[in-house]
């Protein structure tokens, strides 16, 4: 990393292709096959109405544990839809999960103003599904 908290052009980059899960001690250690930490399907809730509407509440709060630092604050939350709903998003789910976890899944798609003019460094997508213990991040994609 560039001197003094500053970030040099390798760590901006590793930023960006990076992927990151999370997951509670509830969900199964499944991997598939890009070695990320996908949900156990018999320990997710189905997606109920009201469900994107009570996920949106929680993001403010969810959203800097995954994307910290300066450079995501102020974010945007640009779309919160299922995977059935999220185009190229859905299809990655349902790739890397099967069809079971995608049908439970939400991808939330955010904007982080601080890093434009970067068209990839400046969006961000969560895959988040909702299990016994709550909601969890179990891929995050840029």
């Amino acid at each position: 990393m560039g001197g003094a908290g500053r970030r040099g052009p390798a760590d901006v980059v590793a930023l960006g292709i990076g992927a990151y899960s999370h997951s509670s001690v509830a969900l199964a250690q499944r991997t598939n096959y890009l070695g990320q930490n996908t949900p156990d399907p018999a320990l997710m809730r189905p997606l109920q109405s009201g469900d994107a509407a009570r996920l949106q509440a929680l993001l403010p709060e969810m959203i800097p544990l995954h994307y910290q630092g300066p450079e995501h604050e102020g974010f945007e939350v640009v779309k919160v839809q299922t995977a059935a709903e999220a185009g190229v998003y859905g299809e990655m789910v349902e790739n890397m999960s099967g069809a079971r976890v995608a049908a439970s899944t939400f991808v939330v798609q955010l904007h982080f103003p601080r890093l434009e003019p970067s068209a990839s460094m400046l969006q961000g997508q969560l895959f988040m599904t909702r299990t016994r213990q709550g909601w969890n991040v179990w891929f995050r994609y840029h």
